[in-house]
């Protein structure tokens, strides 16, 4: 059993993947990744922040999205 079990997972396995990224996309459109990779603003993550749910696990903080919420004017900037 042990040989059976070594030479099954003892083998190299040698993995490629061969597919090009330009055909994979050929025919769709191009745009402008400016909007994608631009800052969010801060209506952006009021509006994230208040669609979140209220009474989830709070992060690392501590804090929670309901406080964060009601205290969005004092840690906006944050």
């Amino acid at each position: 059993m042990i040989s059976y079990y070594t030479g099954i997972l003892g083998s190299v396995v040698t993995t490629s993947w061969g597919f090009d990224l330009q055909a994979l996309y050929s025919g769709v459109e191009q745009t402008e990744d400016d909007p994608l990779i631009a800052p969010f603003t801060e209506g952006e993550a009021k509006k994230a922040v208040r669609g979140m749910n209220a009474v989830s696990e709070p992060g690392p903080d501590e804090l929670g999205p309901s406080f964060y919420a009601a205290a969005w004017d004092m840690t906006k900037g944050v």
